[in-house]
C-alpha cells in the first residue's frame, strides 16, 4: 500500500497558512464572508474541501451541520478496504 504523498505537505501548509497574522487574519475575513451569505442557524452546509477544519469547526459551534461532517477513516486505512 502506497503512503500518502500529501501527508509530508500537510503541516507545513497548515503552519504556513493559518498560524501566522495573515493567516489568522485571512480566516477570520471568510468566516465573516461566509456567515453573510449563510441562512442563520440551524441550517445545512456543503464543506466542499474539508481540509483543516478551520471554516467548519466555527461553523459546527454556530449550530450548522454538515453531512460531509461525518467521522472519517484517514486515507491510509480506506486505500485497499475494498
Amino acid at each position: 500500500m502506497p503512503q500518502d504523498a500529501w501527508a509530508a505537505l500537510a503541516d507545513p501548509f497548515v503552519e504556513g497558512a493559518y498560524t501566522s497574522v495573515e493567516g489568522q487574519v485571512r480566516t477570520f475575513v471568510l468566516h465573516a464572508q461566509l456567515l453573510r451569505h449563510l441562512p442563520d442557524p440551524p441550517a445545512t452546509v456543503l464543506d466542499v474541501g474539508g481540509g483543516a477544519a478551520h471554516q467548519s469547526l466555527p461553523l459546527a459551534r454556530l449550530g450548522y451541520t454538515s453531512p460531509s461532517w461525518t467521522r472519517r477513516r484517514p486515507c491510509s486505512t480506506r486505500r485497499g478496504s475494498a
